[in-house]
């Protein structure tokens, strides 16, 4: 598909809250060996600026399988600012990986690629797309016959210049049967109740922050998709969404393709963010569980800001996103899910929230705006 046929929309992305695209386990940190933590700063080592400096490498390499972080620390001595290419703010201590944030293999920037933008947005128009058809197919079409939906809809990769680090915690259901209470996790078995800990079974990702700001591109292929509409299922949907009508309580108007995405977007994170609302309504048990809602408040009146305006929109993506997201959210009308009779336990009960500036939120919200 090329600029004649695509429709080209350039977009700004905001960060709302801290958001992380994972470069693979292959790349997280390891302390006591890729970092060590001292004076609440985080330092990564650079092997060959190690080597520049005179450290003994072979002892080194016997503390870094033992993950003995304060053996590294000091054999390193005054040099560890010396030895590290990156310094940064850690929020508290763990023994856990550091979750690394994904880079443009050029220029070694943060990026969040548009495959990551497009499979949230994939979730999104799966349930608003689909009538009771479960599989994917079924509702986007073959990607071998040419005409799974999302061909239609391509997006660029947005370049960002700097991360920071962010503590999460899991806030989970703890109880039984008709029993429940929320809490904080922090230990793998039987460890979860209302007090509040920022350390044990927290993770660290590598986030980027909120107001930080991109630009890329939307290309929605409108007139190549009339070209073979006919071999789309959920045919009359998808018409609509390419639609240049619009409708509201006062009649139609004049829209385009990009808005009826936005609106559909923004429609679908209401109603989630709605839902999310009420689940830590119900189970509020947990230290600061009244900051999470009072930042679900806040992202519900910057998604009816966005639906006023018609030509922004906001979506969930990335670490922490959960279940509800991953599927489309078409499962459940609410979050108080039912017990498992086998086990006596709650189905998806957990919850991964970020703590920043004594703020406690979910993660992954991004502001998309049409430039």
């Amino acid at each position: 598909m090329d600029n004649v046929i695509n429709d080209k929309y350039q977009i700004q992305l905001e960060i709302l809250t801290p958001l992380s695209i994972g470069a693979g386990s292959e790349t997280e940190w390891a302390k006591g060996v890729d970092f060590v933590i001292s004076q609440n700063k985080l330092y990564h080592l650079d092997l060959r600026k190690m080597k520049e400096v005179g450290i003994d490498i072979n002892k080194l390499a016997a503390f870094w399988a033992e993950k003995n972080q304060d053996a590294v620390i000091k054999l390193i001595g005054s040099n560890l600012t010396k030895v590290s290419d990156r310094i940064m703010d850690i929020p508290c201590d763990t023994d856990n990986n550091i979750k690394t944030f994904i880079v443009n293999q050029l220029s070694q920037k943060p990026i969040i690629p548009g495959s990551s933008i497009k499979g949230a947005i994939r979730s999104v128009l799966f349930s608003y797309l689909r009538d009771k058809e479960t599989k994917d197919s079924d509702v986007f079409g073959s990607l071998k016959e040419g005409s799974d939906f999302m061909r239609f809809i391509r997006i660029s990769d947005f370049d960002f210049d700097k991360t920071a680090l962010i503590n999460t915690k899991i806030y989970n259901l703890f109880g039984y049967n008709d029993d429940w209470q929320g809490g904080w996790k922090h230990a793998f078995q039987n460890g979860t109740n209302t007090s509040f800990s920022p350390t044990g079974f927290n993770t660290i990702y590598e986030c980027l922050l909120p107001q930080e700001k991109a630009i890329g591109n939307i290309m929605l292929a409108e007139k190549l998709w009339e070209k073979i509409s006919e071999l789309q299922p959920c045919y009359d949907k998808k018409k609509e969404f390419f639609s240049h009508v619009g409708r509201d309580e006062e009649g139609e108007y004049e829209t385009s393709p990009i808005e009826n995405l936005f609106f559909q977007i923004n429609s679908h994170t209401y109603d989630y963010l709605d839902k999310e609302r009420a689940f830590f309504n119900m189970y509020r048990q947990g230290e600061h569980s009244d900051k999470i809602i009072q930042s679900i408040n806040g992202l519900m009146h910057r998604v009816n800001d966005c639906i006023d305006n018609g030509r922004s929109c906001i979506l969930k993506m990335a670490a922490g996103t959960g279940f509800h997201s991953i599927t489309g959210d078409w499962q459940y009308q609410n979050y108080n899910l039912g017990i498992d009779p086998k086990t006596g336990k709650k189905k998806y009960k957990s919850r991964k929230i970020a703590i920043n500036n004594n703020q406690y939120i979910l993660m992954g919200f991004v502001k998309l705006s049409i430039i």
